[in-house]
């Protein structure tokens, strides 16, 4: 007991050191600070009050040598991402006004070509969500996991959901279209009793936050709403048919107080049980690993064959934390600082580029909540996306340095000889 006491000690002081540090930024402490936080409501929940109520035979049998461990794949993991970011991570410059500025040329896409590429995008990620699931409807779908669900179309819709709603967020104004949006993605959500109704949540949240604009009028409704929305997603999944619109009737005909207790285990300690159930239960080998972490597409890697070896059992695959310890502590490790390395420079890179940073921003939230809840592979997929989100930003850069430094060399030189 005395030596779980002392890595929530841990915990509390990374959380506490990544919050008062002027050099960590916000990308690296919203890790610190989920992680830490899972880990130490997980443990609270299932050792110290003794809840079993975690869903899906989740937290079932864990000792307390299983907490041990899975606390300390917690810590390592946050130590190595904190160590890696802070490895190529450059503070931001302090910023130069100037007040003489040509503003009749923008690389920025504001304006009515603005909204028109928002709404256009969220257009094309609402309806490839929707093509994802063969058998959604609008009201509900018949299976749990589809066996033809097509999970790379499911992904890249759901990145772009989170984007687009985001972006529309920080726009001004707009309030009938944003209204429109958020009913036809809800809907969306509604048949497929997905938790990606998070992504819209999410991205109205993150837009406030970059706006400066976040107070608990303009949050606690959305917040209220998607508990609302998680609650029965989580409560009612194992039921058929599945469907927002279903799990409501049939909390009408079944409702409890447990359902409310159930969620809120779920919601805090999910993640931290799983990997406490897996510590100890997991079946993985190397091979496993290689593939997981294979840029290649899934069709090309062996990766169909064993998704579905990776799960605890239907409703609970393996998350990416439990793969990565189980391979040992030095995998583990090394792959969150690799993963903070990508994380800090992306965030360093993003700097001058509100749009860019609100991107990086979103992809790396999504990367921890895949690593918590999801397997290693998807997990990394977004470690990918991250890292040829920066390479395709500082060649972009690179292109405008090279075609805009003669220009103003030639104009320097003519108001010097006039």
């Amino acid at each position: 007991m005395s030596l779980i006491i002392l890595i929530l000690l841990s915990m509390f002081c990374l959380m506490w050191y990544s919050y008062t540090s002027k050099s960590i930024p916000f990308n690296c402490y919203i890790f610190v600070l989920i992680y830490g936080f899972s880990a130490a409501l997980g443990v609270v929940w299932t050792l110290f009050l003794g809840l079993d109520t975690l869903p899906f035979g989740v937290g079932a049998g864990v000792n307390t040598g299983d907490h041990v461990e899975a606390l300390l794949a917690f810590l390592l993991a946050m130590l190595g991402y904190l160590a890696g970011f802070k490895t190529l991570h450059r503070q931001e410059p302090p910023r130069h006004f100037v007040t003489n500025v040509n503003r009749r040329k923008s690389y920025r896409v504001t304006g009515a070509a603005g909204t028109l590429f928002i709404h256009l995008s969220l257009l094309i990620s609402a309806i490839a969500f929707y093509a994802s699931y063969p058998d959604g409807g609008l009201y509900s779908r018949s299976e749990y996991l589809p066996n033809d669900i097509n999970r790379t179309l499911k992904s890249a819709s759901q990145i772009m959901i989170f984007i687009s709603v985001l972006l529309l967020m920080t726009k001004k104004g707009h309030k009938i279209s944003k209204i429109i949006w958020v009913i036809i993605i809800g809907c969306l959500f509604i048949g497929s009793a997905s938790r990606s109704v998070l992504l819209v949540s999410a991205g109205y949240v993150f837009a406030k936050i970059s706006r400066n604009e976040l107070t608990l009028k303009n949050s606690a409704v959305i917040s209220i709403i998607t508990i609302f929305a998680i609650v029965l997603v989580v409560d009612f999944r194992g039921q058929s048919p599945h469907g927002l619109a279903h799990y409501s009737l049939f909390e009408i005909d079944h409702g409890s107080l447990e359902a409310v207790t159930y969620v809120v285990n779920y919601l805090s300690s999910f993640s931290y049980g799983l990997t406490a159930t897996l510590v100890s239960e997991i079946a993985y080998t190397e091979s496993f690993f290689w593939i997981a972490v294979d840029p290649r597409p899934g069709f090309m890697t062996a990766w169909p064959n064993i998704s579905e070896l990776t799960r605890l059992n239907r409703f609970a695959p393996y998350n990416a934390i439990s793969e990565l310890y189980c391979m040992g502590a030095h995998y583990l490790i090394l792959y969150f600082y690799l993963a903070g390395v990508i994380s800090g420079l992306s965030t360093s890179a993003s700097h001058r580029n509100h749009f860019f940073k609100i991107i990086i921003t979103s992809v790396i939230f999504l990367f921890i909540i895949f690593s918590l809840q999801y397997n290693l592979r998807p997990a990394t997929r977004y470690i990918y996306l991250e890292l040829a989100l920066c390479v395709a930003f500082f060649g972009w850069n690179n292109v405008r340095l090279v075609t805009l430094l003669p220009r103003k060399h030639d104009e320097f030189l003519k108001k010097g000889m006039g």
